[in-house]
């Protein structure tokens, strides 16, 4: 069953679930805090970089925003540019992909969701099927918008600056673990 739901009330419950107000949340995107207040009233029609902002400000997917909702009045451009706009969203692309892993995986009983893990490792053993050290760099977007050639290391290979921020995270990991431990 779909919910039928309006942008401007999208807008003011994730706001809301963020803890954020409206003027925290004009502060975040740049935006008026009139223009977020006419957003949520359903006064305005945020453009498509508005959106975008407000995506953003409140940490969700463009597709967030815009589940559901039966209120979309925009042109054909419109219509158009907000379909780029979702098909360029990591956040978007990302929730897509996971819901056609996921989706199948939850209807796989105990037995059958440890044998499709057991075929993930498989597969992931197999360099056929591996992404290289760099595909995977770029696959996760802290790595990606990190600058390596501003590092002593930029010199090394992709790999060993990976093997770097992972060495680096578990380093992280472990300082946590001492500091609970103490």
């Amino acid at each position: 069953m779909i919910i039928e739901t309006y942008l401007a009330d999208r807008i003011k419950d994730i706001r809301r679930k963020n803890k954020l107000t409206q003027k925290e949340l004009a502060q975040k995107t740049g935006l008026s805090i009139a223009s977020i207040q006419g957003y949520e009233q359903g006064k305005y029609k945020p453009k498509i970089e508005q959106l975008q902002k407000i995506a953003i400000s409140l940490n969700c997917s463009l597709y967030d925003l815009t589940q559901y909702v039966s209120d979309i009045d925009y042109n054909n451009q419109e219509l158009s540019d907000l379909k780029d706009a979702l098909l360029n969203d990591s956040r978007t692309m990302l929730q897509y992909q996971d819901l056609l892993i996921m989706d199948p995986y939850h209807q796989l009983n105990k037995k059958g969701q440890d044998k499709a893990i057991e075929l993930i490792e498989l597969l992931t053993k197999i360099p056929e099927y591996k992404k290289s050290p760099k595909e995977l760099e770029d696959s996760i977007p802290f790595l990606a918008s990190y600058d390596w050639s501003d590092t002593p290391e930029s010199s090394k290979t992709n790999s060993t600056n990976a093997n770097t921020v992972q060495k680096k995270s578990q380093n992280d990991t472990d300082d946590i673990d001492n500091n609970e431990n103490q």
